[in-house]
């Protein structure tokens, strides 16, 4: 064979290579395969007769190997050429593939004959198979029995998973039946019955039981229900001790199974603590009667829930089956868990059904007009509580109507056709006396059961001296001959819901609380219908008094008119007094700059007769500086005229009519002059009058928007009631001296403030005096209109008043505090808005 035959047979084998295990293109399979190609694959259908069917090999390869990460090793086995023409190539290949992170490992042997021809080398057989992992064994009988002993395995394995399986139905059955049970119960009493077959389902399952109880807790102790083999206890109450504490408390841990063991002394202490207990002990009582025996060792499994635990109570351990107890009490809560879903909601629609019908009655009761409308709430009281499955044996039922300060009534009685009213005047009895009696101790609810004796006494009396003699005969009848009587009546003040029983029989629970809420309802429209009455009383009355009131109001507005007439009056004399006490302050006020004024005139007119002297001298300096101070003199009687000019202006602006249209003030100026005003003006009026006066003024107050008319003759008021104070003091002190013939230990010095200050967004005026204060019983007056502390004609009593009003059309405070014998402080507080 030539160099050149062995290069392309090199290159035709990796080709053929590239081909079966990588991505030589299929287009050039002719390049290196016969078309009569002939070979086997790895798999049972991989036989291969023509180069077409050699291709769908590939392609069916790499679909399979899409996904794969393929990787191959190559070891060459035999490279043989039988002749120039022929050759065969042997090869073991070891094929790793990785597919989503797993890795496997695959031995192919592969041969391949190859055929000349044409100068071209082609593969014209091949033969690829995968090696089995076994030595030595040509016939696979090792093999063969090792499958045997894996298949033996696989149906031990299957056989042991049915028998897991089918003990997993068993109680899957058992837990299925106590939850179809659970499910269909509507009363927790039902429990027993539960307890019962809960006993029965676990000894089914092969586990031995002396018993099986629910245990549902309570809010201090808990209701068990017991069963075995024996028989059902009635549900009793377990306290919150000893073991059952124990059993909580294990609860309450988180733990899903307590197990408790007793045996020898403690097992036979344990039963003698039970026995102790109502209802647990008394059939174990019973059951030691009948010749039972307690056991010498017995084991508790609380298996626990939300609501409570169950137990299972066995003779021996009983491992195997922790598991199937706590599977139960998990179904147990589940289904428990729907009842008290099933029985609120039921709750909830029963108490709809009782609101409806309480509407109805409330309705019905409110539409009353008149009390012969009563029959007709009877009716509907009658027709709601039937609906409501309330039991009425005697199908009957009545509204009792008491009347105020007797143990006489009215009984609204619901007949079979018809609703009368039945007066029943008291008489002693104890059907009567027993109700009334509880009625007078404000129970809202009484019961009893009474003897057929005295059920016929208590009717013959009233058949012979109430009006219960009109009833028909035949439920007179019908009353004589009833085995008994119970009665049962929801008591409200004024009224009372009646269903008598002639079978003796008491209602239940549900049924009293119905009756309560029925009498409630009905006694709130009875108070309306009550009332009702009255205002119709009241009406009537009124009709007759509006006459006189018309009359009577008539006369008021005449006095009215003529009050109010007096008011202007006296308003306007309180202005007019409080501009008379400034008239002698204004007088002293402009006088001070009138005498200005005539001095500066004076000597203006001295230096015009010098100037002309110096003209006529020809000294012209000194003319121009005569001229100079005449100048100076001229601008200061400006200045006190104008001073003239504005009090006489401020004046005539107090006694104007107040504009009420607030305008920017300065605070500290109207203050400021007002006092001087007011205290010259007292001067003037009493000599002997002297005070401190005190200013302390907020300098950064600004302008105010105010209705300086009306603030000034607050502040003026305020001044003037406070010189009026400690001028009164100091006349009382100067008196006392005089009867004592000697001066005070310490001089009184009469002293008058006014303070001005901003604190936050208010402004502060204060007026304070240091005379002698004012009691309790005064302050509390000293607003009042008309009030006054000054003798008779000295003070209108509209001052402080007025001066209230003033500050509250600002929307501010007028306050007082007072120290009795050491003085007082108004506070004028103002809003101020920037």
């Amino acid at each position: 064979m030539t160099i050149k035959k062995d290069v392309l047979l090199a290159k035709v084998y990796k080709n053929w290579m590239d081909l079966m295990l990588n991505d030589f293109p299929l287009e050039r399979i002719k390049e290196i395969v016969k078309d009569d190609v002939m070979g086997y694959g790895t798999t049972l259908d991989e036989k291969i007769l023509s180069i077409g069917g050699l291709k769908q090999l590939v392609n069916k390869q790499r679909e399979q190997g899409v996904g794969l990460d393929l990787k191959w090793d190559l070891e060459p086995v035999l490279r043989k050429r039988i002749n120039e023409n022929t050759a065969i190539y042997v090869d073991e290949a070891l094929i790793t593939m990785h597919m989503e992170g797993v890795k496997n490992k695959l031995s192919v042997r592969l041969s391949t004959v190859f055929g000349f021809s044409a100068d071209l080398w082609k593969v014209t057989h091949w033969h690829g198979s995968v090696a089995v992992p076994i030595e030595g064994d040509t016939w696979h009988k090792d093999e063969l029995k090792l499958k045997n002993e894996a298949l033996e395995k696989l149906v031990e394995e299957k056989t042991a998973d049915l028998m897991v399986k089918n003990r997993e139905l068993e109680i899957e059955i058992a837990l299925e039946r106590v939850r179809a049970r659970t499910i269909s119960m509507q009363h927790s009493d039902e429990l027993s019955e539960i307890s019962s077959l809960l006993d029965r389902q676990i000894r089914e399952l092969g586990i031995k039981t002396r018993g099986c109880a629910f245990n549902i807790y309570d809010e201090k102790e808990s209701t068990e229900w017991f069963s075995s083999e024996e028989g059902t206890l009635p549900s009793y109450k377990t306290p919150r001790e000893n073991v059952f504490l124990r059993y909580y408390d294990a609860g309450q841990r988180g733990e899903s199974l307590y197990i408790e063991e007793f045996a020898g002394e403690a097992c036979a202490a344990h039963y003698d603590y039970l026995m102790s207990l109502p209802v647990t002990g008394e059939g174990l009582k019973q059951f030691k009667d009948n010749g039972g025996s307690f056991p010498a060792r017995q084991i508790d499994h609380a298996a626990f829930f939300k609501y409570g635990y169950l137990l299972f109570i066995t003779l021996e351990p009983v491992p195997e089956a922790h598991t199937i107890f706590k599977r139960f009490a998990l179904v147990f809560e589940q289904t428990y868990t729907r009842f008290l879903d099933l029985k609120k909601a039921e709750a909830q629609t029963r108490e709809a059904q009782i609101e409806a019908a309480l509407e109805k009655i409330r309705s019905s009761s409110l539409a009353m007009h008149k009390t012969d409308d009563l029959g007709d709430v009877v009716s509907v009281l009658f027709e709601q509580l039937q609906r409501l499955d309330v039991d009425m044996d005697f199908g009957s039922v009545s509204i009792f109507v008491f009347q105020e300060d007797s143990r006489d009534l009215t009984q609204w009685i619901q007949l079979p056709e018809e609703v009368v009213p039945i007066s029943v005047p008291y008489f002693e009895h104890p059907i009567l006396s027993d109700f009334f009696d509880a009625k007078e101790q404000n129970k809202d609810y009484f019961e009893k059961v009474y003897t057929v004796e005295e059920k016929n006494s208590w009717a013959e009396m009233g058949f012979e001296f109430t009006d219960y003699k009109n009833l028909p005969a035949a439920f007179k009848t019908a009353v004589m001959e009833a085995p008994g009587y119970a009665m049962s009546i929801a008591l409200k003040k004024n009224s009372g819901i009646c269903i008598p029983s002639f079978v003796g029989k008491l209602p239940p629970k549900e049924n009293i609380d119905i009756m309560k809420r029925v009498s409630m309802v009905f006694e709130q429209a009875y108070i309306r219908f009550l009332d009702l009455k009255k205002a119709e009383l009241q009406a009537q009355q009124a009709t007759e008094n509006l006459k006189i009131i018309k009359g009577a109001r008539a006369k008021a507005e005449k006095a009215l008119k003529e009050l109010k007439a007096a008011q202007s009056q006296l308003i306007q004399s309180e202005k007019m007094a409080s501009l008379g006490e400034l008239t002698a302050g204004i007088a002293h006020e402009i006088q001070n700059p009138l005498n200005f004024v005539n001095n500066f005139s004076e000597v203006s007119n001295e230096l015009i007769d010098e100037m002309n002297e110096e003209l006529d001298k020809g000294d012209i300096e000194e003319a121009k500086a005569i001229s100079k101070d005449i100048k100076q003199n001229l601008e200061k009687i400006n200045h006190h005229g104008k001073r003239a000019d504005g009090i006489v202006k401020g004046m005539l602006q107090h006694s104007r009519k107040s504009t009420a249209i607030k305008e920017p003030t300065d605070i500290n100026k109207l203050a400021d002059e007002y006092l001087r005003l007011a205290y010259h003006g007292l001067r003037a009026k009493d000599k002997s009058f002297n005070a401190t006066l005190e200013t302390d003024f907020d300098e950064n107050l600004g302008l105010v928007n105010v209705i300086p008319q009306d603030l000034g003759r607050v502040i003026l008021n305020l001044i003037t009631n406070a010189f009026y104070a400690v001028n009164e003091k100091r006349t009382a002190e100067v008196h006392a001296e005089r009867s004592r013939g000697a001066k005070a230990e310490k001089e009184y010095i009469p002293t008058v403030s006014i303070i001005t200050k901003k604190e936050g967004d208010t402004l502060q005026i204060i007026v304070k005096d240091n005379g002698n204060g004012m009691p309790k019983e005064i302050v509390e007056k000293i607003f009042q209109p008309f009030f006054t502390t000054k003798p008779t004609g000295e003070g209108t009593g509209l001052g402080l008043s007025m001066s209230y009003d003033i500050i509250k059309a600002h929307a501010g405070e007028l306050k007082v505090e007072t120290d009795a014998g050491k003085g007082s402080t108004f506070k004028i507080l103002l809003p101020i808005k920037d």
